[in-house]
């Protein structure tokens, strides 16, 4: 009898991993398909006219925002082939999924550094529960302008912290030199939150290096890395770009910004007042803590090596101070995802046994883990299905009217109902947004009377067997 039941629930265990990875299949599958279909929204439009129209080559345009906009290093560069090159596009696009597969997979095990037998299960339960976690993902991941400040950074920085993480001597291979050598480049120059928290963590381990390493080659393999990072972080600050967009701020009053740093920084960890956010973030927190670990010693506050991570988590915070009239819930991107980090490492320094060590029971929250990230991802997809329709109608609509010569051109408001993975414009950046078209158009643009944000995607999906009257 007891022969039986091991073997039926050896049988269990393997269809149970077999149906975790149809099911991690098929949201992947739905995630990159919805990326795909995402349209283009607002700075989209206007990066693609920019490119095509006002720039004769690459390096015009790379030099022009350099001086004029940022010194955004990997954006710079990737958007000028992203908007003039559709196949360029959809690559870029179909990747992002994968670069945050990657990235989660470098934090966990070269990061922080969880090699345990049969860890796989625990990775799986990090990586969907750190995709809820993720603040804004429409905006982060998803938007074509955001991952280019966001995930795709974020990758960067990750693997130059991995490498400084796990130090060797790399002066033997000119290749794998060359190549750390441009990912500490661009993780400098990509964008200032994530350069910040960087040179926090990077500096504390370098000089850390050079009290305690006894190969000196070692710690001058870590330290050239370390000064093209330093280079990178030169270029992107220095950029005369940055300091033009600080010329738009309007509101120089000390204390009203003082008031908004301080609701900001107070706030940030607790996702600006978004509580179901926050309960997720929370939660999720609690979820590491009782599955990865058996206790949490309080001798751990004194071990220093995994305060950098926390102290790179609020230093990117802090930056914000200088740009506090442009901080929304995308400033909250990399604070949290540094932070989660730091929880990682706090876990990890503690792990001397698993709480949970029992496999079958990390399949069972793995798979129900997977089952709601199935229903979000069907229920995203179908969002954006509805958002990209109505995007083709709102364009075909605008060229149709522009080729009749209308003066007035109404057009609709969108009126699907945002989903964690669709980043539409409110109406009145979305009348903005219409506006601007008016100009070079010699045209009056307006919208419809239909109403905004109504179109409820889990009605579309109930009724949609229903027959029509």
């Amino acid at each position: 009898m007891k022969k039986l039941l091991n073997l039926t629930k050896h049988i269990s265990e393997e269809n149970l991993t077999k149906l975790s990875l149809l099911l991690f299949f098929t949201i992947s599958f739905l995630i990159i398909i919805s990326i795909v279909l995402h349209p283009y929204v607002s700075d989209d439009y206007h990066y693609q006219n920019m490119i095509t129209n006002e720039y004769q080559n690459f390096f015009d345009y790379f030099f022009s925002r350099y001086y004029d906009w940022s010194g955004r290093f990997f954006q710079n560069i990737i958007t000028y082939f992203i908007y003039s090159n559709y196949i360029f596009e959809l690559f870029y696009k179909i990747l992002i999924f994968p670069i945050f597969f990657v990235t989660c997979y470098l934090i966990w095990f070269k990061i922080a550094s969880f090699n345990n037998k049969n860890n796989n299960f625990d990775f799986y339960i990090f990586l969907i529960l750190t995709w809820f976690i993720i603040p804004v993902p429409a905006e982060t991941i998803v938007w074509i302008i955001g991952s280019t400040v966001y995930i795709y950074p974020l990758m960067f920085g990750i693997l130059y912290l991995s490498y400084i993480n796990n130090p060797k001597n790399i002066f033997q291979n000119k290749l794998e030199l060359f190549f750390l050598l441009i990912i500490a480049f661009v993780a400098g120059s990509s964008q200032i939150q994530l350069s910040v928290a960087c040179l926090v963590i990077s500096s504390f381990m370098i000089f850390n290096y050079y009290k305690t390493s006894e190969n000196k080659k070692i710690f001058y393999s870590n330290f050239l890395v370390y000064i093209f990072f330093l280079l990178g972080f030169a270029f992107l600050i220095l950029a005369p770009g940055n300091y033009s967009r600080l010329s738009n701020i309007q509101d120089f009053s000390f204390f009203s910004n003082l008031y908004k740093f301080i609701i900001f920084i107070t706030s940030a960890y607790f996702y600006l007042g978004d509580i179901k956010s926050f309960l997720i973030f929370f939660l999720s927190l609690i979820v590491f803590r009782y599955i990865f670990v058996s206790t949490l010693e309080i001798k751990l506050i004194y071990n220093k090596n995994i305060y950098p991570w926390l102290l790179g988590s609020i230093a990117s915070l802090l930056v914000n101070i200088i740009v506090i009239n442009f901080v929304s819930f995308r400033s909250l991107f990399f604070p949290i995802v540094f932070f989660i980090i730091f929880y990682l490492k706090l876990i990890k320094h503690s792990q001397t046994s698993e709480k949970l060590s029992n496999i079958f029971i990390k399949k069972i929250i793995v798979f129900s883990l997977l089952f709601g990230f199935l229903i979000d991802s069907t229920y995203n997809f179908t969002s954006i299905y509805y958002y990209n329709a109505e995007n083709q109608k709102r364009e075909n609509l605008i060229e149709k009217s522009l080729s009749e010569n209308k003066k007035i051109i109404e057009v609709p408001y969108y009126s699907i109902i945002p989903s964690r993975l669709t980043h539409i414009q409110t109406p009145e950046h979305d009348y903005a947004f219409l506006k601007s078209y008016e100009e070079k158009n010699n045209a009056t643009f307006k919208h419809s009377d239909n109403k905004p944000m109504s179109k409820n995607v889990y009605k579309q999906i109930k009724f949609l067997f229903r027959k029509k009257q």
